[in-house]
């Protein structure tokens, strides 16, 4: 048995009597109170004048409820995109935010929500203004005594896209055609939203300061995600690189500009389309020239034990960054260097290597060494570079002996005066000398050292074995008066590679007065 009744507000009390057909009956009593039903309205709603594509958004909502019962529970709240001051959920676009204030809300009572919420909406939204709007209960869960007063707008909104600009631009000052160097670029999203997708920057060379897509493009690079500065998110708001071009052979020579537009395709929705371009330095372009090493000379003379010789290394190009000359010598020859660095603005500017040969024991009379060199580097990967062969004179077996056999002078001469000094110079080793020069002193004594007073030289061509060579070497003397020797050294400069160093000093029997 079932009856319908109506309900008044406060409480009713219900009386059913139910008899059977013997006449027995029974009566039960129920009483139901009727509450009155609250009313859910947005009081307001107020967000920012502009919000940034895929950014977060504080919102600051009221929710009133002005009906005459209490508001049970939770009350679920979404915020809402209009085209027109009307929000509809059903015909408006809704924010991928709910929100529960959770407490009972009395009669004549508010709420306040602040609530971040994420612009996850459609790219094409961009550069567009909407109303801001809010709606209560919008899952209809609560029953209140009006249904149709729930949403409420607020004010309008500019969803805001990126803004992509070219914030740092730098390249060489100089640079060949069909070469390769680095660009120092960076691109920064100033902005309130974020990219969305992948975009490319473009590097151009210009005639003039005015970057735009129909320069010359040298290379590009692509770039990702870029979240605006300040955004809370972990993308970063920056990008930096050294990008890597080629400006192409068929440029002509000349001055140009080095410039990059960020977006060059066009394919993301920008706040501002019209400042992605950037101008950096000017750059000399010169026609290309093959990455070369110039390594002169590649014979050298050495002999062990002497002081060695030199070589010199330069570039013929200049690179794109730092190159390595690493310098290898054979076992019969040593160098000073390693290795020799070239930067990009040093190139040009040769450096030297010295080459000693290995002075060992072993009699192997003239035999050479082998120095190799290899590139790395700046572009100069795999170039090939020229050895150096140093022939080598060796210093074990047979070897020259100077000694001075015989030294005179006049007994006597004024201050300033001009003397011939008698003197013979004799090789009494096993082999023959090359040339060398016999250095005339004066000194206090008869212990000849080159810490004597130097009066001058005479030069010998070369001794063979055994033989001498006598001359007459006409010098001046110092305005000193006193009594000196007159002395001599043989190979006074060490020119010559002798078995005996030690003897090659002598001074005169007689002394010389100096009046």
């Amino acid at each position: 048995y079932e009856r319908t009744v109506p309900l008044l507000m406060g409480e009713n009390l219900f009386t059913v009597v139910a008899t059977d057909t013997l006449g027995n009956s029974k009566t039960l009593s129920i009483t139901v109170t009727r509450e009155a039903p609250p009313d859910l309205v947005i009081d307001s709603v107020a967000g920012p004048a502009k919000g940034g594509w895929s950014e977060p958004i504080i919102v600051n909502t009221t929710v009133c409820n002005p009906g005459a019962g209490v508001s049970h529970g939770s009350g679920w709240i979404q915020w809402f995109l209009s085209t027109d001051p009307i929000i509809s959920p059903a015909q408006d676009t809704g924010l991928l935010t709910f929100y529960s204030y959770g407490d009972d809300i009395p009669s004549a009572a508010c709420v306040s929500v602040e609530a971040e919420i994420k612009l996850n909406v459609s790219i094409s939204l961009v550069s567009t203004t909407y109303y801001l709007g809010a709606c209560v209960d919008v899952e209809s869960g609560i029953q209140e005594s009006n249904e149709t007063n729930n949403c409420r707008v607020g004010n309008l909104m500019t969803i805001e896209g990126p803004d992509l600009v070219v914030s740092s631009l730098s390249a060489p000052t100089s640079v060949l055609t069909d070469t390769a160097f680095a660009v120092s670029n960076s691109v920064v999203n100033s902005g309130l939203g974020a990219n969305g997708i992948t975009f490319d920057l473009g590097i151009y060379l210009s005639t003039d300061t005015t970057i735009t897509t129909s320069d010359i493009r040298i290379g590009s690079r692509r770039i990702g995600w870029l979240e605006p500065v300040g955004s809370p998110y972990a993308q970063p708001s920056e990008s930096s690189d050294n990008t890597v071009v080629t400006i192409p052979v068929d440029v002509p020579a000349g001055t140009y500009y080095v410039g990059a537009i960020a977006d060059y395709k066009s394919k993301v929705v920008e706040s501002n389309e019209t400042n992605n371009a950037r101008v950096g330095n000017q750059i000399q372009v010169g026609p290309s020239s093959p990455p070369g090493v110039t390594i002169s000379p590649t014979t050298l003379a050495v002999t062990e034990g002497d002081a060695g010789a030199t070589y010199t290394v330069v570039l013929t190009s200049q690179p794109v960054s730092s190159v390595t000359i690493s310098v290898a010598p054979s076992s019969q020859v040593a160098v000073n260097k390693a290795s020799l660095t070239f930067t990009s603005s040093s190139w040009n500017v040769a450096q030297s290597v010295t080459v000693t040969a290995v002075d060992d024991a072993v009699a192997e009379g003239t035999h050479s060494g082998t120095i190799t060199h290899t590139a790395a580097g700046g572009g100069y990967d795999g170039v090939t570079v020229a050895s150096v062969t140093a022939t080598i004179t060796d210093n074990d077996g047979a070897k020259p002996d100077l000694v001075m056999s015989a030294v005179s002078s006049p007994a006597q001469a004024r201050k300033g005066a001009k003397i011939t000094v008698n003197n013979t110079v004799k090789n009494t080793g096993s082999a023959s000398s090359g040339a060398f020069s016999v250095g005339i002193y004066l000194s206090s004594d008869k212990t000849i050292t080159s810490s004597d007073i130097y009066l001058g030289r005479r030069s010998v061509a070369g001794l063979a074995a055994g033989a001498s060579s006598a001359g007459k070497t006409t010098v001046t003397l110092p305005s000193s008066a006193g009594t000196y020797y007159i002395g001599a050294i043989a190979d006074h400069d060490y020119k010559v590679v002798e078995s005996n160093e030690i003897n090659n000093a002598l001074g005169s029997t007689s002394s010389l007065v100096i009046k």
